[in-house]
């Protein structure tokens, strides 16, 4: 294809013509790896049971090469897909070598979960930690990504009947998996801090089918808070672990961690009981920001009433330090809000 960065020598000698890349293939190479095979067509493949297929390619050796790529879920059609363009160098070659590790080194690896403390008081904002040790022999490769953001890295929680539900954090899921390679030796780990707390339930109209009702709500937790009171539950985690020769990840789980929530008495208590619920309070203590859009200017006024008057009325409450650090990291964000927007306007006001 033609190299979109350039239209002349050294980088783009063809001009716009294409056919950029300096080796053979030109094209690259798609690898049909079971349960993959290659047709006329290129390749196809057959999903798993979560609709994920996945496809080795094998770039040219060439920095700088360019290569564009087209998938759909019926044959032939691709033709009529808007093209994407991938443009591969080799760091991204070496990434995709440096990942080719056998599964059977992978498999070892281990995931843990701590939490900062034994026990929490229901409500108070939490931290836990994921941990990824290497128990081969061997280095083993695999995306970077022990964040929440791509995805691959699950939490599930239970009261104790073995019934663990899926949290979901806020943005877990939404990052593309642009992480890159990480690299761990023998012994080595590598390790995240989680604060579970606020629950994204899933949002969806009571008047929806039933069988509408039990996909979307199947499996999760349907709470605004992921401890939503005091109770012992256990936390456990998965991680999918991509870039392996195998067509589909390896999934690794962890252990349950017992946690145990415990209840506020006196006026933590009278707190707690006007914060329990509402989802606006937990994120508003997890995140600092309100989860009201700021377009909604009534709402949004009464809630940031709301917090100030149970600080007013509750100085000492268990929970003011939280709401307190939460309401001030707000009002600086809107302050640098504010001052980024005055700024815009004056330049827009300037004499050109």
């Amino acid at each position: 294809m033609d190299d979109p960065s350039a239209n002349s020598p050294p980088v783009d000698p063809t001009g716009n013509a294409g056919n950029d890349s300096n080796e053979t293939p030109q094209a690259g190479t798609f690898n049909a790896i079971e349960p993959c095979m290659s047709d006329q067509n290129g390749i196809s493949c057959l999903t798993d049971a979560s609709g994920v297929a996945t496809i080795e390619f094998t770039t040219t050796m060439q920095p700088g090469d360019n290569f564009a790529v087209a998938a759909s879920t019926r044959p032939m059609k691709y033709k009529f897909l808007t093209i994407a363009t991938i443009c591969f160098s080799l760091i991204y070659l070496l990434l995709q070598i440096a990942c080719t590790q056998s599964a059977r080194s992978q498999t070892k690896l281990e995931l843990t979960i701590t939490a900062s403390k034994p026990s929490y008081m229901v409500g108070e904002l939490n931290s836990f930690n994921f941990e990824i040790s290497n128990k081969s022999n061997e280095n083993v490769s695999f995306a970077n990504a022990l964040g929440t953001g791509t995805g691959y890295l699950k939490v599930f929680i239970s009261k104790g009947d073995n019934n663990f539900k899926r949290y979901v954090g806020p943005r877990w899921g939404q990052d593309d998996a642009g992480y890159g390679v990480l690299t761990l030796k023998p012994n080595e780990s590598v390790k995240n801090t989680v604060t579970i707390f606020w629950n994204g339930k899933p949002v969806i109209s009571n008047s929806s089918p039933p069988d509408v009702i039990k996909r979307a709500t199947e499996g999760k937790i349907l709470t605004d808070y992921a401890f939503p009171e005091a109770e012992t539950y256990y936390v456990k985690a998965s991680y999918s672990i991509f870039f392996t020769k195998q067509a589909n990840p390896v999934l690794i789980e962890s252990e349950p961690i017992k946690v145990i929530i415990e209840k506020p008495i006196g006026e933590d208590l009278e707190v707690w009981n006007k914060i329990k619920g509402n989802g606006d309070f937990a994120y508003f203590l997890q995140e600092g920001d309100f989860k009201i859009p700021n377009y909604k200017t009534d709402e949004w006024e009464r809630f940031r009433l709301k917090i100030e008057q149970i600080l007013n009325q509750y100085p000492n409450s268990f929970y003011a330090d939280s709401l307190g650090q939460s309401l001030e990291k707000f009002r600086t964000i809107e302050a640098e809000k504010k001052e980024f927007l005055e700024k815009i306007q004056k330049e827009k006001e300037r004499p050109q």
